[in-house]
Parts: structure tokens; C-alpha cells; sequence
């Protein structure tokens, strides 16, 4: 399974990393087989999971490489990117945008406050 002969192990690795970081190279991280999609840049792809396997296999270095490159400091207004009407291209000529839970957007605000400790749960508050 990872025999340097054999690219399928890196080539997941790579698309989850990238998936986590916007949408995966192949659209269908849980997928590789059959059933899931064609990966949309494949030379990428290929390129990316030989590069990893060559730096030792190291995500510090894969993600380093990922979030240096032109493609994810492109804006996400959607009027920046030429051909954004195109359906088809999938934000490829622009940054995808993607919601934030709540739950992170309370997490970030709690931890930039100037509060010294989470206010208590309703739970913790009755027991005390």
C-alpha cells in the first residue's frame, strides 16, 4: 500500500489535506474507487502526492506548500475571478466561499475577549 511504485496512499493524503483546507482536488474524499468522481486536476493531484512522498511524508511540509501557493490566496468575491458564471469551473479561478459554524465564531470571540474564563454553564451555576 505504500510502495513508492504505488501513489494511492499519498494521493488520499493530499486530497484530504486540500479538502480540509476549501474543496479536495477529487470532489469525493471518502471515495477513491469506482463510484467516486474524477479527480478535476489530476496532474495536480499526482504532482502534489510525489512531491509529499519525496519531502518524507511530512503534512508539515504538504500544508506549507498548499497554503503558499497563487491558488489559495485568490479572493473569494465572486466578481474577481474571470469566467466565475461558468458553473462548471467550481471556484477554480477564485476562492470558494464557506460558512463558519457558530460554535467557532463563539470559540474565536471567547478567545480574544477579555473575559479571564468561559462564563460558566447553566449546569456548573446551579450546582455551586
Amino acid at each position: 500500500m505504500v510502495d513508492p511504485d504505488n501513489p494511492f496512499a499519498s494521493r488520499v493524503i493530499v486530497n484530504r489535506v486540500w479538502h480540509h483546507l476549501g474543496r479536495g482536488i477529487v470532489p469525493t474524499p471518502d471515495d477513491f474507487g469506482v463510484l467516486g468522481q474524477r479527480p478535476t486536476h489530476p496532474e495536480l493531484l499526482d504532482h502534489l502526492a510525489a512531491s509529499f512522498a519525496a519531502d518524507g511524508w511530512s503534512l508539515k511540509r504538504l500544508i506549507k506548500r498548499l497554503v503558499l501557493t497563487q491558488t489559495y490566496a485568490m479572493s473569494s468575491d465572486a466578481s474577481a475571478g474571470k469566467n466565475s458564471s461558468i458553473p462548471t469551473m467550481r471556484c477554480s479561478t477564485r476562492a470558494c466561499v464557506r460558512r463558519l459554524q457558530g460554535e467557532a465564531i463563539r470559540d474565536a470571540i471567547l478567545a480574544v475577549s477579555v473575559l479571564p474564563t468561559p462564563p460558566c454553564s447553566a449546569i456548573r451555576c446551579r450546582s455551586t
